[in-house]
């Protein structure tokens, strides 16, 4: 009996730092709670007895090897909320704020190309034309005057086709003592007027037998008045081409006739006329 008092002395100590241990414990783990939240580790409540020396882990005496076990534990909790607080730190990646940069869109100043207006420059039109006629319509002024046609020989030079033209007599004269001449007469276009004549020739032997005269004569009021006399011989071999002085005669005041005056130095001689062509020009 008295032992077993001795003994509830003995162990009422033990009995006491125990209740104050699990008192202290619960104080001391909320806070560890709270604070773990903050990265700080938690907390056990390791402690040793009065009496002994004994551990006290939590709110019983420690078993064996209990004391350094949780002690391990504590250790790696600490050193886990350690490094864990020093691998967050040094984990945090903090993301720049990029400003885009905005490359400026340059809209090309485009110059546009201006095409110069170019004025044509306008080639005045000459007026004048040429109107050929038909040489093989004239006519011997006189008997003494021969006119043939020959297309596949006209006797004379280059040989080529033309109204062939001889005489009987020598000179310029004819048999009854007018001028020995051809003639043929004009039509010309509406409102147009002669201003030269052209004659296409081509001699034998223009030393001795030519046209020596390219005349335009027009019948007005009955009569005839002369108005081209243009005394040029022509005394080119040839073939040539002869353009006479310059006239105004107007057809609508009365009919013109053409006249060539011819002159043969010898009656062997012919004289070819290739075309003859009057040049016009409007009324």
């Amino acid at each position: 009996m008295v032992f077993c008092n001795l003994c509830q002395l003995k162990t009422f100590p033990i009995l006491l730092i125990g209740i104050i241990a699990i008192v202290l414990s619960s104080a001391v783990i909320p806070y560890s709670s709270a604070t773990t939240a903050i990265a700080t580790p938690l907390r056990y409540d390791i402690t040793a007895s009065s009496s002994g020396h004994s551990n006290v882990c939590g709110d019983h005496l420690c078993g064996p090897g209990e004391y350094w076990k949780l002690k391990e534990e504590l250790n790696a909790i600490q050193h886990k909320g350690s490094g864990s607080n020093m691998t967050k730190a040094a984990t945090t990646t903090t993301t720049p704020t990029t400003t885009p940069t905005t490359t400026p869109t340059t809209t090309p100043t485009t110059t546009p190309t201006t095409t110069p207006t170019t004025t044509p420059t306008t080639t005045p039109t000459t007026l004048n034309m040429t109107m050929w006629i038909n040489h093989l319509e004239f006519l011997q002024g006189d008997p003494s005057v021969n006119l043939f046609f020959n297309e596949n020989n006209s006797i004379v030079g280059s040989n080529m086709s033309g109204l062939i033209i001889g005489s009987n007599t020598k000179g310029d004269v004819a048999t009854d003592g007018g001028d020995k001449v051809i003639a043929t007469g004009l039509q010309v276009p509406p409102h147009y007027s002669i201003t030269n004549v052209v004659v296409c020739y081509e001699d034998s032997n223009s030393t001795r037998s030519f046209i020596d005269q390219i005349r335009l004569a027009q019948l007005q009021n009955s009569s005839s008045i002369l108005v081209l006399l243009d005394d040029k011989h022509l005394t080119n071999t040839g073939p040539n081409c002869v353009t006479s002085q310059s006239t105004l005669v107007n057809p609508s005041k009365g009919e013109v006739m053409l006249d060539l005056r011819l002159n043969f130095g010898d009656i062997s001689d012919k004289i070819v006329i290739r075309e003859v062509g009057l040049v016009l020009i409007p009324s």
